[in-house]
């Protein structure tokens, strides 16, 4: 499948252009301000880490609390497939198809963007202004057009950061299988999943820069009513030349992150729109952890394309409230259910249709259980958000983590604060505006209602 001579070296030049896009002791003082989330452990350290994961932890007669910690690592990928290969040979096999087959779309979509088509290019244009007011379009093409010409005049950068993704592709394909790891949901892409297809629009119809979808959508009944799941899910990639835009100029940084994104989404077969009309529910919930799952280990994954080439300045997509708090929540809830059960991903397991939201309650109030967190009032909260219309998600997405946080410290959960800015950026390439968008914006407001909610909640129960 590689082609070095077309696509050239994947180690690129210095680039600085803002991006769009986006229990062991060491010492006990140590570890104790570790756990907190006072001490954090930055670049130039010994420790290994690609991705900030939230997890549990807890000491004999100890609460039980949240700490960050590295969750994938090159070691961990490899012990992860040296298992697989092991105890599951067929998943690598399926694997290995997929990887191949990713691998061969990129290189069509490389063509597609490298080698101009003017047919192609008039016929999509065409559509957008079928669709769109002419203003809109005539400023999105031109747009288009301009970033298109960037990319071609400097195809060797193209070809190199194309090279990275395609040399590592094995690695950002695992990496989400790892962090939520199950068997059942392993098995069932094997059974239930086609490979993926990568689309390339000169022109979009669509605002978004870059989205993934089941081809079969449309062969599916919108109207909210029960109909039979597809044998097999056809997952596809869309990219324009928007996926390449950057704050002032083109940025291959933002079309890393958002190819890396829509792949993991292709990972989680059935899981959105489709689902929504197979199950006949609203799907809010589904929604935020289907984004914040894959744009947690989107992030994992970036961290791990920068420590491996790090002239190419690779950033994440942080310091964007509307994923960032996606993140979080996901971060959260995951981490509860990983404490309950840690090898077999219920979380994953849910938004995968292999379990009903029913099932996956009966999970979560026993994993809350387990920390002596109050599990009626959660569920109460989860069914309220599915079953209410939500008009501003980024509202919501604030509420969710002040209302989580409470609760778990209701429950003599110990969660520092700090801990929901750490997992955004620690240990990550960020710059200084990030930072600060995430304390002003993604955090904005939600350190003071968590004091002020358990201020409010002081006289009934008691806080650690």
């Amino acid at each position: 499948m590689k082609t070095p001579e077309k696509i050239g070296s994947a180690e690129a030049p210095d680039e600085k252009g803002l991006w769009e896009r986006f229990g062991r002791k060491i010492s006990s003082k140590l570890m104790t301000m570790a756990l907190a989330g006072f001490l954090t452990f930055g670049p130039g350290t010994t420790r290994e880490s690609y991705a900030n994961q939230l997890k549990i932890s807890q000491r004999e007669n100890s609460a039980p609390q949240f700490v960050v910690e590295n969750g994938l690592t090159e070691e961990k990928l490899k012990a992860f497939e040296e298992r697989l290969k092991r105890e599951e040979p067929e998943f690598i096999i399926w694997l290995g198809s997929f990887e191949n087959k990713v691998n061969k779309e990129l290189d069509e979509l490389s063509d597609d963007i490298l080698i101009a088509n003017p047919a192609k290019d008039k016929e999509e244009e065409l559509q957008v202004f079928k669709v769109r007011p002419k203003e809109y379009a005539d400023k999105h093409i031109d747009l288009d057009h301009a970033i298109l010409d960037a990319i071609r005049k400097d195809s060797d950068q193209f070809r190199r950061y194309i090279a990275m993704l395609r040399d590592n592709m094995r690695s950002l394909i695992l990496g989400p299988l790892m962090v939520h790891d199950s068997r059942a949901v392993r098995e069932d892409l094997i059974q239930h999943l086609d490979f993926p297809s990568v689309v390339f629009e000169n022109h979009s119809i669509s605002p978004s820069s870059a989205y993934a979808r089941e081809l079969d959508i449309e062969l599916i009944n919108a109207t909210n009513e029960q109909v039979p799941l597809p044998d097999k899910w056809q997952p596809a990639m869309f990219f324009n030349p928007r996926s390449f835009s950057g704050k002032t100029d083109t940025e291959m940084n933002a079309f890393v992150d958002a190819f890396i994104h829509e792949l993991n989404h292709t990972l989680q077969p059935g899981s959105f729109v489709s689902r929504a009309a197979i199950e006949g529910r609203r799907t809010h919930l589904m929604q935020i952890f289907r984004e914040g799952s894959a744009q947690e280990t989107t992030l994992a994954s970036v961290q791990m394309l920068h420590q491996k080439y790090p002239k190419m300045e690779l950033k994440p997509y942080v310091g964007y409230s509307e994923y960032d708090g996606r993140v979080v929540i996901a971060s959260i809830v995951s981490a509860i259910l990983e404490n309950h059960k840690p090898d077999d991903s219920i979380f994953s397991k849910w938004y995968h249709g292999l379990i009903s939201y029913d099932d996956f309650k009966v999970e979560l109030r026993q994993a809350l259980e387990k920390l002596n967190v109050n599990s009626d009032k959660i569920v109460a909260y989860f069914d309220k958000i599915e079953k209410d219309p939500v008009p501003d998600y980024g509202t919501l997405v604030k509420n969710f983590i002040v209302f989580m946080v409470v609760e778990l410290k209701l429950g003599e959960v110990n969660f520092n604060s700090k801990l929901i800015e750490n997992v955004l950026k620690e240990d990550r390439n960020v710059d200084p505006w990030q930072v600060e968008n995430i304390r002003s914006t993604t955090m904005g407001g939600v350190k003071k209602a968590i004091d002020q909610g358990i201020k409010k909640l002081k006289k009934t129960a008691s806080i650690k």
